[in-house]
């Protein structure tokens, strides 16, 4: 007699909506409960909050240089467009270039930055989130697995409008915080690309 129930995984299309409330699912809840003390959505951040939003995102393997990022953080230009009413594109570009002071080289703590800064239109941009673009818009390849993202432009003109289509396809854009929702479904797909089951659907796809 053949057994019930035995299934396999599988990737397959989905709206945008099951996609960010499917992987947005496997996140730790608790995890974020230091960034939600510290974004403090709408007011001015002091210093102190850029350091346990940097180490926060750094996680325990690299919080020295969290620490030496967040110190040199430019924080009047930061706070001046955080509490502008609109940022448009110019000025999220603009006030990235000005972070180059607190980071002399990599896009990922600089975006990070920015993500303090406005966090509602600078989605969290790391290897996890870019490799769940690149297999969503297509251009995923295998190679990929053993690269990082490093180029400023594909983040501003890619990455952000992927990102903004995402919302706008799916529930998740009317609910409070839905960027952050956003955010952890593209972490965990990212990451689950990277497992082994991950890479293997993805040849298969």
């Amino acid at each position: 007699m053949e057994p019930e129930n035995v299934v396999v995984p599988r990737l397959e299309a989905v709206t945008g909506d099951e996609f960010v409330q499917f992987w947005s699912s496997f996140y730790p809840e608790d995890y974020d409960e230091r960034y939600w003390d510290h974004l403090k959505l709408g007011q001015v951040l002091r210093r102190s909050d850029i350091e346990e939003l940097m180490e926060w995102k750094a996680g325990a393997r690299f919080q020295k240089k969290a620490a030496e990022v967040a110190n040199l953080v430019p924080l009047a230009p930061l706070n001046e467009l955080r509490m502008q009413e609109v940022a448009t594109p110019e000025d999220l570009r603009s006030f990235f270039d000005k972070t180059g002071g607190a980071v002399s080289s990599g896009i990922i703590w600089r975006v990070m930055i920015l993500h303090i800064a406005r966090p509602t239109d600078a989605p969290i941009y790391d290897k996890n989130s870019w490799l769940a673009w690149r297999f969503l818009s297509g251009g995923f390849s295998e190679n990929d697995l053993r690269l990082k993202p490093t180029n400023p432009d594909t983040y501003f003109d890619s990455f952000i409008p992927f990102t903004v289509r995402l919302q706008s396809a799916s529930k998740v854009g009317l609910e409070e915080n839905h960027f952050r929702k956003v955010d952890r479904s593209l972490f965990e797909f990212g990451r689950f690309l990277q497992s082994r089951a991950g890479r293997r659907l993805a040849r298969e796809h």
